[in-house]
């Protein structure tokens, strides 16, 4: 074990006298984490399964408002009869994906966003333990690593596309631990705007809660006497500065965003019963710890799919975790004075976030739990799936283990072996992609829908895959309704005559046949009489839509896609509709 260990540490210096151009180490650095997504990076604009095609679908209705008919994305037409866009709290306007979706297409474009946000939170990661910790560069770098490969982002993956912004939670914690330095304010309000602005969902939601136990407990001065323990909470000037000035620069930069999408979900919520919502004991000892799904089989009775568990961090780091608590459980025994870890202030208040997260993720098992209690708050009461919560724990555990300074040589190793191992299971050939489909190569554009009639089909995977994954309009890249969505449309798709139940190859946008379309596009329409008597439209109700400068849905509030779109014939012979919330600024109908 020795010698082994000792040629590898020969290895690793060889290697790193030869990466000791900065730039360069971050690059060779960076290749394996590319290898890791290779699928993404090499299989270009074919679809995923899962509910990344959701996104998509999004992303491309965005692209096309902006692109081809140069609009600010407010409104989705291609999706259930249609439904707000930049109010739809899991799209990012401002973002890296839109960028990226921009420049090389929807569905490469986010892939790409995808693996940049992994690279930005493994040298967050990194950052973490070599700067702000001070461990040595290969314990970094094999944290790091075990954090972009772990379980958590193997089992959501690019499916669930919101979720690659948890990769960016290291940052969140070195600036709110270098508070005191001049920008990081600054920095903080940045990040977390672009969250907010990429998605209000579970990162935003998780993290923030993260940070917010981390920062209180940080003020907390813990002094041990012989009589009592006395906690003391310390709140500075500069603390109170630092948060003042952060939380105000995300307001400014994020409330419109924010006031939309708070009022998108309150008005169209989904059902969300927390009562059966529980996670055993045993199944979170296991989604870290063992290799369930690869080497042992998944649990059975569970809620979930196994990836919605799963936040495993290698054999190797749970071993190297159980060293560590011998190791205190010794010292403490021999009551020895030696320092067990270092940077108490850090890596403690992380790991009462990781304890916070371990009770959360246990669920909704009584009337006071305290995911029952945090569940009552607004917005946080439409989420599911508390084992979700466990990311904070890994990432506590991966944090103690950066700050563990003694068993150095044993340590390293087995964290070595961790990353090969969760590198090999989660990485190439098993990274989510492998079914990945081709879109459909003629795609027209008009006010006139066109169904792929699929029978169904969605509700059948695997050998139907080519098929299920086409429930959609010809200017949507995606299927119309998606598990994870804030809204749920499944139920909109099947009982709306909005083109949603496949009876009909073309729906025209009048379905009452008495006026014509002189001009569309996704927030502005124009309509001319023909005929006398009301007008109906195949399009979702919305009171964000002004006909004539009127409001005639103003009080209606719910996409209800079962409600008819019907223009009363008041005599005039033009109609323009105009999609403008109400309060919504001037630009907010820009042209380019």
């Amino acid at each position: 074990m020795t010698s082994f260990y000792f040629y590898m540490h020969q290895i690793y210096a060889y290697i790193k006298k030869a990466l000791s151009v900065k730039w360069i180490f971050v690059l060779v650095i960076s290749i394996p984490i590319l290898i890791f997504f290779f699928q993404y990076v090499v299989t270009g604009n074919r679809l995923l399964g899962g509910d990344f095609d959701y996104y998509a679908q999004m992303y491309e209705a965005f692209r096309i408002s902006v692109l081809r008919f140069g609009q600010f994305p407010l409104w989705n037409p291609w999706m259930s009869g249609g439904l707000p866009l930049f109010a739809n709290p899991q799209f990012g306007l401002v973002s890296i994906q839109s960028l990226l979706c921009l420049m090389f297409g929807t569905i490469y474009g986010l892939k790409l966003a995808y693996i940049s946000y992994a690279i930005a939170g493994f040298w967050g990661m990194y950052y973490l333990g070599r700067k702000v910790i001070k461990a040595d560069t290969l314990r970094s770098t094999l944290i790091a690593y075990i954090w972009i490969f772990s379980g958590f982002f193997a089992g959501h993956n690019i499916s669930h596309f919101t979720f690659a912004l948890f990769f960016l939670m290291p940052w969140i914690f070195v600036l709110i631990y270098n508070r005191k330095k001049k920008f990081a304010w600054l920095w903080l309000a940045l990040l977390e705007s672009l969250i907010i602005l990429s998605s209000i969902h579970y990162a935003f939601i998780m993290t923030t809660v993260a940070a917010a136990i981390y920062f209180l407990v940080s003020l907390l001065s813990l002094k041990l006497d012989r009589k009592q323990l006395s906690v003391i909470f310390k709140l500075k000037k500069s603390d109170l500065v630092f948060v003042l000035k952060s939380v105000s620069l995300i307001v400014l930069l994020c409330a419109y965003r924010f006031i939309l999408a708070f009022q998108y979900t309150s008005a169209n919520s989904r059902i969300v019963d927390t009562a059966h919502m529980t996670t055993k004991p045993d199944v979170i000892f296991q989604a870290i710890f063992l290799p369930i799904g690869n080497i042992l089989n998944i649990p059975r009775n569970i809620q979930w799919s196994w990836g919605e568990y799963s936040m495993y961090i290698g054999v190797g780091a749970g071993i190297a975790l159980l060293v560590c608590l011998i190791m205190i459980a010794r010292k403490v025994f021999t009551r020895s004075k030696d320092e067990l870890y270092s940077k108490k202030n850090l890596v403690l208040p992380i790991l009462i976030v990781g304890l916070v997260g371990l009770v959360l993720a246990v669920g909704d098992f009584g009337k006071y739990s305290p995911y029952h209690i945090l569940h009552i708050l607004p917005g946080i009461s439409q989420t599911r799936v508390p084992s979700r919560w466990l990311i904070m724990t890994s990432f506590a555990i991966l944090v103690f283990l950066l700050s563990w300074k003694s068993n150095r040589k044993i340590i390293n190793l087995l964290l070595l072996l961790s990353v090969i191992e969760l590198f090999l299971t989660f990485g190439p050939p098993n990274v989510a992609g492998r079914d990945q489909i081709s879109l459909p190569n003629n795609i027209k554009f008009s006010q006139t829908f066109t169904q792929y009639d699929n029978g169904h089909k969605h509700l059948d995977l695997g050998s139907n895959i080519q098929h299920s994954y086409f429930y959609s309009t010809a200017r949507d890249v995606g299927q119309v309704y998606a598990d994870d969505s804030v809204v749920d449309t499944l139920d909109g798709v099947y009982n709306t005559s909005k083109c949603g139940l496949n009876i009909n190859k073309h729906c025209s946008l009048v379905l009452s046949g008495n006026a014509y379309v002189t001009y569309w596009s996704p927030n502005k329409i124009i309509i001319h009489r023909s005929k006398a008597g009301q007008i109906e439209l195949n399009m979702n109700v919305q009171d964000g839509w002004r006909v004539n400068n009127k409001y005639i849905y103003a009080s209606n509030h719910n996409v209800d896609p079962n409600e008819l779109f019907a223009i009363p014939d008041n005599g005039a012979q033009s109609y323009t509709l105009e999609y403008a919330p109400k309060f919504s600024p001037s630009w907010i109908l820009w042209k380019i």
